[in-house]
């Protein structure tokens, strides 16, 4: 069959027996295929199709149907991601405030982002139902799934995100002394990837409320913090001067840097550039700047005194597993 008349067969429960499709079959026909990006397959033999094309035919179907209750069953197995969401988009913009949607997912992150409500089951039976904040519990997925949760929240739709937490290693001695300089969320997957590394941490300074630092205390990470939006004091930046002057290595990230928590980079002059590694973009602007230039001039001279710089968590690591250096302190 051609792709128009599949899509029309989703009218047969308005077609009267024996009577042809009407006006407004064909209407609806051609709307749903529009609302699905597949008008200009319409003469095409729905064999031909790939797999995306022909899913979001089926959709035209159901669409062109005019349903008041539309049910999916895993609607995205087996569809790259960038049909997996154009689905999406189309199933939400031609069924809010006009149709029931209710789907099946194995995919916790795509049914949170989407579903305005979520049923979780285990074994036939519902275990939990709610909105997606409700349901997606740390107890409650380690308990049906058997895993380890850490539950984040997606930053485009401020939903719960699940992502399984690896287990950590304890500090290798062997290894080299690591202080971290970051802030805004930079650091948060260093924190884990050198944790899980086996690495001795430490990091700051750091805002209490900042994404790095409630990352570093969640594993017991040695952190300088600081409240919200103060300037380090003249005590805390003394504690970081000696952190920085014993760490084997001091990472900096692109991290936003204002005069409030500038001195996380000026006392990086204090120590042998040789041992500092900025993770930075591969040109200007370095890092948000809101020195006047100050941060930026500070760290085009740690650079160009020796100072490494790479592009990627994946270069830092190279540099690092490079040589181990045994850690002389105690």
């Amino acid at each position: 069959y051609p792709v128009y008349d599949v899509v029309m067969m989703g009218r047969n429960p308005h077609i009267e027996r024996f009577r042809s499709p009407s006006d407004a079959d064909h209407q609806a026909v051609r709307r749903a295929l529009t609302q699905t990006g597949t008008l200009d397959l319409a003469d095409r033999p729905i064999t031909a199709l790939s797999g995306g094309e022909r899913q979001r035919v089926m959709i035209a179907r159901v669409l062109a149907q005019d349903p008041i209750l539309l049910l999916l069953d895993e609607p995205f197995a087996h569809i790259d991601i960038h049909h997996q969401y154009e689905l999406i988009r189309i199933i939400q913009e031609t069924s809010r405030d006009k149709r029931a949607v209710i789907g099946v997912f194995h995919d916790i992150n795509l049914a949170a982002a989407y579903c305005d409500h979520l049923v979780l089951m285990q074994d036939g039976k519902i275990r939990a139902y709610g909105k997606p904040k409700e349901v997606l519990t740390t107890e409650l997925i380690h308990e049906v799934f058997k895993i380890n949760p850490v539950i984040d929240i997606n930053p485009t739709t401020g939903t719960p995100f699940v992502y399984v937490e690896e287990k950590w290693k304890e500090p290798d001695v062997h290894k080299r002394r690591i202080h971290l300089i970051s802030g805004g969320g930079t650091g948060t997957y260093l924190i884990s990837l050198l944790s899980r590394s086996g690495y001795s941490l430490s990091c700051g300074v750091l805002g209490e409320n900042d994404s790095d630092c409630l990352m570093a205390r969640k594993y017991k990470i040695p952190t300088l913090a600081e409240p919200p939006f103060s300037r380090l004091s003249l005590e805390m930046e003394e504690k970081l001067t000696e952190l920085v002057q014993k760490a084997d290595v001091v990472i900096v990230t692109s991290m936003p840097v204002g005069w409030g928590n500038y001195p996380n980079i000026r006392v990086l002059e204090q120590i042998d550039p040789k041992k500092i590694i900025c993770i930075l973009p591969s040109s200007e602007p370095y890092l948000p700047d809101y020195t006047s230039g100050a941060a930026t001039d500070t760290i085009k001279r740690l650079l160009s005194n020796g100072a490494y710089m790479v592009s990627s968590p994946g270069e830092l690591l190279e540099i690092l597993q490079k040589t181990q250096i045994v850690n002389d302190y105690k």
